[in-house]
């Protein structure tokens, strides 16, 4: 049975081809081409609102938690044996909107250490 991650992952994974396709018709495929945009907002908001934040350490006394997007970042540990977080594919197809969110939304939480 294919889950709803699937689907939004297999959406967000054939943006690229689409948006870029419908750009040598920019003016009879402006409405695609914000159709389009708005698939991509709503896909990576529907897998912000799974999301969560991931603590690491990201240099020095630098620990802070950093908000992910279900299924666009993952927890890492480090050669020194510190823990730290890395975007994953899907994460870096939607760092545009993701780097917004964190700006606007999901703020990084500090550790007071």
């Amino acid at each position: 049975m294919i889950t709803l991650g699937q689907i939004l992952w297999l959406l967000a994974a054939a943006l690229p081809f689409f948006f870029f396709a419908s750009l040598r018709g920019l003016n009879k495929g402006r409405w695609f081409n914000l159709s389009v945009l708005i698939v991509y907002i709503v896909a990576y908001a529907i897998l912000s609102a799974n999301g969560r934040y991931i603590w690491g350490n990201h240099g020095g006394h630098d620990n802070r938690a950093i908000w992910y997007a279900k299924w666009c970042g993952k927890q890492t540990v480090k050669f020194s044996g510190r823990r730290g977080s890395e975007a994953t594919l899907l994460g870096v197809f939607f760092w545009p909107v993701a780097t917004s969110d964190r700006i606007i939304i999901h703020k990084d939480i500090e550790d007071d250490i």
